[in-house]
C-alpha cells in the first residue's frame, strides 16, 4: 500500500458465497496456472500493494492507478474464462469472480458500479468487466484482486513473473494485457509441442495442454503436419510466459486450422 494512505480491510467474499460459487476447498490439484495478465488495459501502471490484515491472506493485492486517477477506470480479465460470479458482496462489493477451469479462478472487488458481465458470461482476456470504484469494504477507488489456486489465494503472476509485492513494499506493474496482432484465444484438443518455428525438428519451447486456452497472436505457413487423418500446414504463434513467442501446429487446436486465429504474421 502507498505510504501514508490507509485502506480499510477489503473483506473477501466468504461462507455463502463461495459455497455458492463452488469453492469449498480443494478438491483436485490445479493444472498449469495460466499465463495471467495485469487487468488493465495495455500499458497502464499500476502500483500493487498488501498489508498484514488482508484477506483471505497477504497474497491478495490492492491496485491503484500510479499517478493517481483510479476512480472509473477499466477492469479487464486477466485470462479468458466463464464469469463464475457477478453481483453484490456486503465486503467486496460489486465484484466479478472468473474461472480459468483446471482450478484457477481471479476475482475483482470494489467495483464502481454493477459489473458489466454476468454470472455464466464467457470473458476473452482483456474483455472489459468492469470499472474501478470503492463499494462494499473499501475507503478509497482501487482494485481488490485475487489469484486463487483450487480455492486458496495464491502470489499473483503477470505475464509469468511473479509478483515481488509483500507488506511494507509495494510493487509498480506494466500491463502487457494487449490485443496487438489479434488479441485471440485458443483451446488447445490435445497436448502438443510448442517449437521455436513452425516445423517439427524446431527445438521445443514449452506444451500446451488438452482444454487450456492460451493466448494467441497470429499464424504462419509451415511444415504440413498429419494427426488423425487430418493433415495441417499452419501454425499458431504464442506468447511464451518465460517471454519471446512459439509456434504449435493449428492440427492440435480446436476449431478451424488456424484454430480461430485471423490474423497473420
Amino acid at each position: 500500500m502507498p505510504q501514508g494512505l490507509a485502506l480499510r480491510a477489503c473483506c473477501w467474499f466468504l461462507g455463502a458465497l463461495a459455497v455458492a460459487a463452488g469453492v469449498t476447498g480443494p478438491s483436485y490439484a490445479a493444472g498449469a496456472r495460466p499465463l495471467f495478465q495485469l487487468p488493465f488495459p495495455c500499458g497502464q501502471q499500476w502500483t500493487a500493494s498488501t498489508y498484514g490484515g488482508h484477506k483471505p491472506n497477504t497474497n491478495s493485492i490492492d491496485l491503484m492507478k500510479a499517478g493517481g486517477g483510479s476512480a472509473g477506470q477499466p477492469i479487464v480479465a486477466s485470462y479468458a474464462g466463464t464469469v463464475s460470479f457477478s453481483g453484490w458482496d456486503d465486503g467486496g462489493g460489486w465484484m466479478v469472480e472468473v474461472n480459468h477451469g483446471n482450478g484457477w479462478r481471479t476475482s475483482y472487488l470494489h467495483m464502481i458500479e454493477r459489473p458489466a458481465v454476468a454470472t455464466g458470461a464467457g470473458v476473452a482476456r482483456g474483455q472489459q468487466i468492469g470499472r474501478v470504484g470503492s463499494t462494499g469494504d473499501s475507503g478509497t477507488p482501487h482494485l481488490h484482486y485475487q489469484q486463487m489456486q483450487d480455492g486458496v489465494t495464491v502470489r499473483a503472476e503477470f505475464d509469468g513473473r511473479p509478483v515481488t509485492t509483500a507488506v511494507g513494499a509495494p510493487q509498480t506493474l506494466t500491463s502487457n494485457n494487449c490485443q496487438s496482432g489479434g488479441g485471440h484465444t485458443v483451446v488447445a484438443w490435445a497436448d502438443a509441442n510448442v517449437r521455436s518455428c513452425p516445423g517439427t525438428g524446431c527445438s521445443i519451447s514449452s506444451r500446451v495442454h488438452a482444454g487450456n486456452s492460451y493466448p494467441a497472436t497470429c499464424w504462419i505457413t509451415g511444415e504440413r503436419v498429419t494427426a488423425e487423418g487430418v493433415t495441417n500446414d499452419k501454425w499458431v504463434r504464442l506468447p511464451l510466459a518465460a517471454g519471446g513467442t512459439g509456434y504449435v501446429s493449428g492440427i492440435y487446436l480446436r476449431g478451424d486450422a488456424t484454430g480461430g486465429v485471423t490474423t497473420a504474421c
